[in-house]
């Protein structure tokens, strides 16, 4: 398997086994995003309240949170987290 295919694979396995309020809100995002949802202030707000319990209960990892938050709240690309992704595990 080429290195880039295996980086896929593990950033995948960051979105896995999320609770499902988290999931649910990221995906609210998503959506509010498209469409212009004038409530983005209240999904950001209690995403953060998301990202405080999960990491609080050891749910998920930091480095699993600031995954999520680069994808979900900056917008990145495919290339730019694999960028990070790879930079974080030097692959």
């Amino acid at each position: 398997m080429d290195e880039k295919r295996k980086a896929s694979l593990d950033m995948e396995a960051l979105e896995k086994n999320l609770p499902f309020y988290l999931w649910h809100d990221l995906q609210l995002l998503v959506e509010g995003r498209k469409n212009n949802d004038s409530c983005l202030d209240c999904i950001y707000n209690e995403l953060e309240s998301d990202f405080g319990a999960v990491t609080r209960d050891n749910t998920i990892s930091v480095f699993q949170k600031r995954y999520l938050m680069k994808k979900y709240y900056e917008d990145a690309t495919e290339e730019e987290l694999r960028e990070w992704f790879e930079k974080h595990f030097n692959y």
